[in-house]
């Protein structure tokens, strides 16, 4: 605090700036760190809810099937033609395969419906369809990761998935994100953040720029407005002295004056007392009685 109190009104200000610029960075940074584990944790919700969604339409067919309106095989094939029309986002789509792994239905590649997948791998070796076998025998449903083409491409791209069992047919219906698209969702997020932040941090810096030069304008006006002050003052005592000095010299000069003249007369009444004093000289005498005549 002594520090703090030691620092002028202008450096406290580019601190308190500074300090809130700190500030900001870090909440920015819990801010996307927030925001993108939260928009991980909503895709992953929206897989969870679509597939949830498609295993409950197969589940109709099934009923169907069980209440006679139709053949198992009648309800299978009618199943995967109303989950293979599902569309969602634009390109968001489901496949099934069974638990063997053999493809059921995949809308984007129907060269592999009916074909076995247990060798099938992405380009790190992993092989997802087992995967997806074991994560919906261990819990019935679940997230896998891997790397898979998207649509109109052949380019592996990273893809996560929610695949959930359906126990009355054998199947794993599946469902997933190609994660560059909520990393670019993210990015865009972060992005606008930083610019939010960046605008801020400006502003701030230029309320700050501006209070300082209007408090040193205030103290550069206090300090003319102290040195007229102090220039009045040494003018008036400069003419109080100039007053003084001419009274003294008059005085000294009528001092002088006075000396002179004493001296004049000191001067004449020594002359008078000369010339008194040399012989021959005699003093005009005033008769003490009169003359007689005759006498």
């Amino acid at each position: 605090m002594q520090f703090f109190s030691n620092l002028s009104i202008a450096k406290r200000l580019y601190l308190l700036n500074f300090v809130a610029a700190i500030g900001l960075i870090i909440l920015s940074a819990i801010t996307i760190y927030q925001t993108t584990h939260g928009l991980k944790a909503q895709a992953n919700s929206e897989l969870k809810h679509l597939t949830e969604t498609a295993t409950t339409l197969i589940a109709g067919y099934h009923e169907r099937a069980k209440s006679g309106k139709m053949t198992e095989a009648q309800a299978k094939t009618a199943a995967a033609a109303a989950v293979s029309n599902i569309r969602y986002e634009g390109k968001g789509y489901f496949w099934i395969n069974d638990m063997t792994p053999r493809m059921v239905m995949h809308p984007m590649k129907p060269a592999l419906n009916g074909k076995d997948l247990s060798a099938v791998k992405d380009p790190n070796g992993k092989e997802l369809f087992n995967e997806f076998v074991k994560v919906v025998s261990a819990g019935g449903s679940g997230f896998v990761e891997y790397y898979w083409p998207k649509p109109g491409s052949e380019n592996p791209v990273h893809k996560q998935s929610y695949v959930a069992g359906f126990a009355p047919w054998g199947w794993v219906i599946g469902t997933g994100i190609y994660t560059d698209v909520l990393d670019a969702e993210i990015y865009d997020r972060a992005r606008t953040q930083i610019i939010i932040q960046l605008i801020l941090q400006v502003l701030l810096f230029l309320i700050s720029l501006t209070v300082t030069r209007s408090i040193r304008r205030a103290s550069r006006k206090d300090e003319v407005g102290e040195m007229a002050r102090a220039v009045a003052v040494f003018k008036e005592k400069a003419i109080e002295n100039n007053r003084l000095a001419a009274e003294a010299t008059e005085n000294e000069k009528a001092q002088g004056e006075m000396r002179d003249k004493a001296r004049e007369q000191r001067v004449e009444a020594d002359r008078k007392r000369t010339e008194e004093q040399e012989p021959g000289h005699l003093s005009p005498r005033r008769p003490d009685h009169p003359a007689v005549p005759g006498f």
